[in-house]
């Protein structure tokens, strides 16, 4: 006999499948020790298709809804009562955040609506107390009121449910994304042909649905893998270092070819992006032309890698039109570099010359699909930072830069001061000056200099 909502509703449910193939990854990347789908026990069961234990030791349940015939799902929607569900998926959910209190309760759907966010969110705010919710907007407010009468006026219980509970709105497609851009990650196959994801992803669903009722862990996962002759991916290679420092020492070749005596001028900046790297996701390096930006993300490369950070210059003026997937085999990796770099620890994948592919005044437009999908797939990996350079004026002019810009950690690059200008162009006299001559004492047979050079400004100097 087949339970209620369980292997007959799975098998036709895509929808909920792909969350079943995300959960299996997320078992392979250790984000969990254990996975119940379809959970026996009667009072684990009801409002959940799973649950997900943690490292820690807590619980997850996952409640996973297409859509509403009804419109959105909003807190009445998840109070209205089901057979199986006396107090509505709330109630459950209340009930299991309730017995457990380090267990956490999610829940998926295309059809969500606003509040369904707002209010969990205002209740997790530091100091977060019943007046907050109460004063909040007029929607909010009321919803809070009805959701107190169920709680019979516990405002503390109310607000401790709140905290722990997440409502996602993800369309079928983001969460197909998702889970392809995991199985990228975490699995590989022996031949050199590139993996196909969305064949692993059924592949995983209906894995699971073979597991329902059925505790299932790590090991269990790897042993179906290797019998379909799949198994874990490995970038972090020991050859991983050496691949990475040849596809940069090209960038780096280029920026030090305009250096004079080889030498960098040292640059604030680039302590200021190491400092954004611990805490953000993107970091945007602007500034106008001339102004060093390259110099900069040189210099950052240098640093991240005596750090032994593994990190990868792209530089788009140097590209031609391609895939991440075929830019990572020009690089000399398996997959793209987004996915390699967000497999190690603390990758950090850096992009010159974003201006280069503007649709105001960029020379190579065509690479402009590659920058977006590089930036969707880092997008989706937790672990990966993203470094950015890009001149000014596009910002401003180019709608898809300026909304990076929005949501990206912003550094602008300063002009170099008279200071900083003065004592480089000392350095560079000496250099050219041991070039020509370095054993004559007479100041006749020493080059002339003459240099242009003033704070934001490009910097020229020709030797006579």
């Amino acid at each position: 006999m087949v339970r209620a909502g369980g292997e007959a509703d799975k098998l036709g449910n895509r929808y909920e499948g792909i969350f079943l193939a995300r959960s299996a990854l997320d078992l392979i990347a250790g984000a969990i020790q254990e996975l119940v789908v379809e959970p026996r026990e009667a009072a684990e069961s009801i409002g959940v298709e799973l649950y997900r234990i943690h490292p820690d030791g807590h619980r997850e349940y996952w409640s996973i809804k297409r859509q509403r015939a009804k419109g959105s799902f909003t807190f009445a929607a998840l109070q209205e009562p089901k057979p199986t569900q006396p107090q509505g998926l709330w109630g459950a959910a209340v009930d299991k955040l309730t017995r457990d209190k380090s267990a956490g309760f999610s829940f998926f759907t295309q059809t969500l609506a606003n509040e369904l966010i707002e209010l969990p969110n205002l209740a997790r705010q530091p100091g977060a107390g019943s007046e907050l919710l109460r004063a909040a907007a007029s929607t909010t407010a009321s919803v809070y009121s009805r959701l107190r009468k169920v709680s019979e006026g516990d405002d503390e219980a109310l607000l401790e449910v709140l905290r722990r509970f997440r409502a996602h709105a993800l369309t079928e497609a983001q969460a197909q994304e998702i889970v392809d851009l995991q199985v990228r990650q975490f699995i590989a196959q022996p031949e050199e042909a590139p993996l196909e994801a969305s064949a692993v992803r059924l592949l995983l669903a209906d894995f699971v649905l073979d597991h329902l009722g059925i505790p299932i862990k790590r090991e269990t996962v790897e042993a179906f893998l290797e019998r379909h002759d799949l198994r874990l991916a490995v970038w972090r290679r020991e050859d991983l270092p050496d691949l990475l420092d040849r596809w940069n020492a090209s960038a780096l070749a280029r920026v030090r070819g305009s250096l004079i005596n080889g030498a960098m001028i040292p640059r604030n900046e680039v302590q200021s992006i190491v400092a954004s790297l611990d805490a953000e996701k993107v970091t945007l390096v602007a500034g106008g032309a001339g102004f060093g930006k390259s110099v900069v993300l040189a210099d950052l490369c240098e640093v991240l890698r005596e750090d032994g950070i593994p990190c990868a210059l792209i530089r788009l003026d140097s590209l031609e039109p391609m895939t991440s997937r075929q830019l990572g085999a020009e690089m000399g990796l398996k997959e793209s570099p987004s996915v390699v770099l967000g497999s190690v620890d603390s990758g950090v994948l850096i992009i010159d010359q974003l201006d280069a592919v503007s649709i105001t005044s960029g020379r190579n437009p065509r690479l402009r699909p590659l920058v977006h999908e590089l930036l969707a797939e880092a997008a989706r990996i937790p672990g990966l930072r993203v470094v950015l350079a890009c001149r000014s004026f596009e910002l401003d002019f180019d709608d898809d830069f300026h909304a990076i810009a929005q949501s990206a950690n912003r550094i602008d690059i300063s002009p170099l001061d008279e200071k900083t200008l003065a004592h480089s162009w000392i350095r560079v006299w000496s250099f050219l000056s041991l070039m020509a001559d370095p054993t004559s004492q007479d100041r006749s047979q020493r080059p002339s200099i003459t240099c242009c050079a003033t704070p934001g400004s490009r910097t020229f100097a020709s030797m006579t």
